[in-house]
C-alpha cells in the first residue's frame, strides 16, 4: 500500500467520525425540539380548553346581564307606579276636592266646589303653593303599600346591583 493510499483512508476515517459526531448531536437536538412540539401541543389544548370555558362563562354572563336587566325593567315599572300612586296621595288639597267629587255617583247630592279667589288665586299664581305645609301627610293605606313598594324595588335593585 501506498503512503497516499493510507493518507486517504485516515482522512475518510476522520471526516467519518465528524460525521458521527455531527449525527448524534443533530438527533440529540431534533429530541428537544420534538418534546417541545409535545408540550406545544399540550399547551394549546389547554389554551382551546380555556377559550371553550371563557366563552361559555360570556353566555352565561350575557344571559344573567339580561335577566337583570328585564327584572330591573320590572322593578322600575313597579316604581313609576307606585311614585305615580304617592303623587296622587300627596297632591295639592283643592286637587283632591276635585277628583273627590268627580269620583261622587250621579245621584248623590254634592256640594258645589267654591269657585272664589281660593281657586283662581292658585291658578294664576307663579309662587308655591302657600296651602301645602311641611307637616308631614296623613298615612293612608294607598301610601303605606306605594312606599313599601318603592322601599322593596330599591332594595331589589340594589341586590341586582
Amino acid at each position: 500500500m501506498s503512503l497516499f493510499t493510507i493518507f486517504l483512508e485516515a482522512g475518510l476515517a476522520v471526516l467519518m467520525t465528524v460525521l458521527i459526531v455531527y449525527c448524534v448531536i443533530l438527533n440529540r437536538r431534533l429530541a428537544a425540539i420534538r418534546s417541545q412540539d409535545a408540550e406545544i401541543k399540550e399547551m394549546t389544548a389547554s389554551f382551546e380548553a380555556a377559550s371553550q370555558r371563557a366563552e361559555a362563562s360570556v353566555a352565561r354572563l350575557k344571559s344573567a346581564g339580561l335577566a337583570a336587566e328585564s327584572s330591573l325593567r320590572a322593578v322600575i315599572a313597579e316604581a313609576e307606579i307606585a311614585g305615580a300612586t304617592i303623587s296622587v296621595a300627596t297632591m295639592s288639597p283643592a286637587l283632591a276636592v276635585d277628583r273627590k267629587m268627580s269620583s261622587v255617583p250621579s245621584g248623590v247630592d254634592q256640594e258645589p266646589i267654591p269657585n272664589g279667589d281660593f281657586e283662581s288665586s292658585q291658578l294664576n299664581s307663579d309662587a308655591p303653593d302657600s296651602h301645602i305645609s311641611d307637616q308631614p301627610l296623613p298615612q293612608t293605606e294607598d301610601r303605606k303599600k306605594a312606599e313599601l313598594t318603592v322601599l322593596e324595588a330599591i332594595r331589589l335593585a340594589r341586590t341586582k346591583a
